[in-house]
């Protein structure tokens, strides 16, 4: 049986202290802008799978503020068909159920087409770990976004623009350090990821939803 360092706690094999999650959470924010490549590929690690669930849902919920935040900046639409006290929760949910499904079909699709399309090994949790902790990226930058709808929303939305390219320019750096398919052929399987993933979220999802 292992023990927490910090507080002596129990510890499953693979599994780390919530407390541990904190400070790997800072040690990583605090390097992750200075040395992008390095401190993801540093930290894709098996044993950070939990955490790497918890920074996605964190993620997730973020996004679902930021889609909220924005839409009460730029128009009061749903205002004609529901109550106001509903708006926040129906923008929220739907913002973070988005980002849920975006995630999973990132990490899904890369898997499929890095591991059994192209026959070669790759652990799904490494590819989730590996997006995981990219998130720590757009997360905080989503946080930076919400206070900045407040002064001006050009601004917030040109942040948006940055942060995006940001984020899959790096994706795609990392992408290439958990695989060993053909560097030639990495280009079109990230462009298969993502054209893939923003079909079957923003096309197909809401046409069998809505």
């Amino acid at each position: 049986m292992k023990y927490c360092t910090k507080c002596g706690k129990p510890l499953e094999e693979g599994h780390l202290c919530k407390k541990d999650y904190i400070n790997l959470f800072t040690t990583i924010a605090k390097e992750i802008f200075t040395k992008p490549i390095d401190t993801i590929k540093n930290n894709t690690k098996i044993e950070n799978f939990g955490f790497a669930l918890i920074l996605l849902l964190i993620n997730a919920i973020i996004s679902g503020i930021l889609l909220y935040s924005i839409t009460k900046e730029t128009t009061n639409f749903l205002t004609t068909f529901l109550p106001q006290n509903n708006q926040f929760l129906k923008l929220f949910l739907q913002g973070t159920f988005f980002s849920i499904v975006n995630i999973i079909m990132i990490g899904t699709i890369m898997y499929l087409l890095l591991g059994p399309i192209s026959k070669t090994k790759l652990d799904i949790k490494t590819v989730f770990i590996m997006i995981g902790i990219t998130s720590i990226i757009p997360t905080i930058l989503e946080l930076i976004t919400i206070l900045f709808l407040f002064i001006s929303i050009k601004f917030a939305l040109l942040i948006i623009v940055l942060t995006t390219i940001l984020y899959l320019t790096i994706l795609y750096q990392n992408m290439t350090e958990i695989t060993t398919v053909n560097k030639n052929k990495l280009p079109y399987v990230f462009l298969t990821t993502i054209t893939g993933t923003l079909l079957v979220t923003f096309y197909i999802l809401p046409l069998l939803l809505f």
